[in-house]
């Protein structure tokens, strides 16, 4: 999939991810004050702060695909990695000030008996937060945008979120008011274990993160499976926005030509990238792998232990 597509793509489910939450925004802060509900209202600025974190990945997105430049001879791939700790951010934010105001109105004893209306809000809040989820959860997979998975996730706390919000909404209309605060506290607790989450893989990924075992082993038997690479000696790779870029070591003939090394390492790079997904750059280190002369066989251990330093 191109980098233009990719932006399609993204743009789209950002779009309806905006619809949606300002839809159910102006919904909740009627109802909510209507059916004097903490836990709606507290719902509803959760989804005003969703508005504003879908706004951000939407310009990360924008960003991370723009080409290199001067200052950025790598690109601009982590922009999403950064817009991801920004949305986690939000959310903790977000979450901090639910829970505080939840906790106040249980402190001063301002409890009210909340109105049904309030009830068909929340039940309709949990089915387009859950469609929210699955939606933009299937198009950020498919174009390996983590802000926009980190997104994703944030509408499945936001089903969750929606939920506990009800409980408490119907316990406090069954003559237990304080469950509709302690709902908000809930709510709280949920949007802010997401925030954490989502901010711990941000920084993974901006720690270059290696790619799991599966793909490096494919990385190294499509290396080995180059003609003229008798071995690799060394592999890493790291993730870079939505791709991996790779670093790799392999072990050619002594006896060859620069011209036939280099013909290697650009067969090497080619295989790896038309074999793997999600490969953005490969760079190849040719080494050579002296022969152990009495039997005229590669010495494949020694090569290693010898460049395992270069």
């Amino acid at each position: 999939m191109d980098d233009k597509m990719r932006i399609v793509l993204g743009k789209k489910a950002s779009n309806v991810a905006l619809i949606v939450n300002i839809c159910l925004m102006l919904s909740k802060v009627f109802t909510g004050f209507l059916a004097h509900s903490t836990a709606i209202i507290a719902d509803a600025f959760n989804n005003g702060t969703d508005i504003f974190a879908t706004l951000v990945v939407f310009g990360g997105l924008r960003i991370a695909y723009l080409p290199p430049d001067e200052k950025h001879h790598y690109g601009h791939a982590k922009a999403e990695s950064v817009v991801s700790k920004i949305v986690a951010l939000i959310i903790m934010l977000t979450g901090f000030f639910i829970g505080w105001s939840a906790v106040k109105q249980i402190i001063s004893f301002e409890l009210d008996t909340p109105g049904s209306l309030a009830i068909y809000v929340s039940a309709a809040s949990i089915l387009a937060k859950f469609f929210l989820y699955k939606y933009t959860n299937r198009i950020g997979n498919s174009i390996g945008s983590s802000s926009i998975v980190a997104d994703s996730y944030n509408h499945r706390s936001d089903v969750l979120a929606s939920l506990s919000a009800m409980v408490g909404i119907a316990g406090a209309r069954l003559g237990y008011p304080i469950l509709d605060p302690i709902a908000g506290i809930i709510v709280s607790a949920i949007i802010l274990k997401t925030g954490i989450s989502i901010y711990i893989d941000a920084i993974e990924s901006l720690m270059d993160t290696a790619p799991n075992a599966e793909t490096i082993k494919s990385i190294e038997k499509s290396a080995e499976n180059t003609r003229g690479v008798i071995e690799v000696n060394d592999l890493k790779a790291r993730k870079h926005g939505a791709k991996y870029w790779v670093d790799l070591k392999i072990c050619v003939d002594k006896d060859i030509t620069v011209e036939e090394g280099h013909n290697i390492a650009s067969n090497t790079k080619a295989n790896i990238i038309n074999n793997i997904e999600d490969i953005a750059n490969v760079l190849v280190h040719v080494n050579p792998c002296h022969r152990v002369e009495e039997n005229k066989k590669y010495d494949c251990i020694n090569c290693k232990r010898e460049n395992s330093v270069q």
